[in-house]
């Protein structure tokens, strides 16, 4: 009787049952290996050469023109401590000041505006009746200034209100501006400074320099032109910057008389949320503490205004038609206050 082929007690079980389970299929090449190993097939291969050379050429010129387009460093410029701790805390010892415009008239009034989408920063050129805004936009698309709004009339500043609307500051009164160009009038004196929210003006009223809030409730009335407002992040403490000093008053309830917090005056004023207070002077941008301490400098010739923004940079225009921006330490950034004005 002939033997069925491929039987249970065949050759083939035989030596299956010697050999033991059959070994698993080798894994597959993870992709870094398969990746490397296409390189090396690429690299080898003359005919790829031109191709390799193409995309080191390209990579080469994209970083020549990042550089090219990339701020340049304001000559000049330099950070000074009058606190171990401002270096730690505020601005790095190395820290540059960045040129993001020039060549302009002279600018003023930066105003910082956070938005979910993107943010911009807007400033004036007073000469040109003219309000401007600078965007980065990012890798190589830089965006850089653009004329946001165009004979915009007489101009002392710009800020924000309600929904972020854009406050114009003139001879003749502040007011909102709406995206059809039509004017809201918030307060109707000669405004020449504004707090954030548009809650608390600054100006010429009937022949006094004075700080009043929205509803036309006086604050205080001043020696000089209030050029900047800002409030510590408890809203308790109103600080008015002038050309002659920067005056802080203390506001429970109701403010009291203005102090001199720093006897040298200027245009540019801000307060971040530790509540140290940023403010400028006819050379730098001086950095102070809660009770006035002199923290630190920022060597800047004519500075003209400032704004602390939430993207880790204070900017900073000038008589000189430039707009600046310097790094800050991580965690510096604008205090959060919320004023009704009345």
């Amino acid at each position: 009787m002939p033997r069925r082929r491929n039987s249970p007690g065949g050759p083939a079980a035989f030596a299956a049952y010697t050999s033991g389970p059959s070994a698993p299929p080798p894994p597959p090449p993870s992709k870094a290996k398969a990746a490397a190993a296409y390189a090396a097939k690429l690299v080898r291969s003359p005919d790829n050469w031109w191709l390799l050379l193409l995309l080191a050429s390209a990579t080469l010129y994209a970083q020549l023109l990042d550089a090219a387009l990339a701020p340049k460093a304001l000559e000049g410029f330099a950070v000074t401590a009058t606190h171990p701790a401002f270096h730690r805390d505020v601005v790095a010892r190395q820290a540059t000041a960045r040129v993001l415009v020039d060549g302009l008239a002279p600018l003023s009034s930066p105003v910082w505006r956070a938005h979910d989408d993107a943010n911009d920063l807007l400033f004036v050129e007073a000469a040109a009746r003219r309000v401007w805004r600078h965007e980065d936009g990012t890798g190589l698309v830089r965006v850089g200034a653009s004329v946001f709004l165009d004979k915009a009339g007489s101009l002392a500043c710009v800020g924000t209100a309600d929904a972020d609307a854009l406050v114009l500051c003139g001879d003749q009164h502040a007011a909102t501006v709406a995206d059809d160009g039509s004017r809201t009038p918030l307060w109707a004196g000669a405004a020449t400074a504004v707090s954030a929210g548009g809650a608390y003006f600054g100006g010429d009223r009937n022949g006094t320099w004075v700080v009043e809030a929205r509803n036309g409730t006086r604050v205080a009335a001043l020696a000089a032109a209030p050029r900047a407002l800002a409030f510590a992040p408890d809203a308790k403490t109103l600080y008015a910057q002038t050309a002659a000093a920067l005056y802080a008053l203390t506001c429970d309830g109701a403010c009291g008389a203005p102090r001199t917090f720093h006897e040298h005056g200027g245009a540019g004023l801000a307060v971040d949320g530790a509540g140290r207070v940023y403010a400028t002077t006819p050379r730098a941008v001086v950095v102070l503490a809660l009770g006035g301490a002199l923290l630190g400098a920022l060597e800047i010739e004519d500075p003209t205004g400032l704004a602390l923004a939430t993207d880790g940079h204070l900017y900073v225009t000038t008589a000189g038609g430039r707009l600046l921006r310097v790094a800050v330490r991580r965690g510096v950034r604008p205090a959060a206050v919320v004023t009704t004005g009345g």
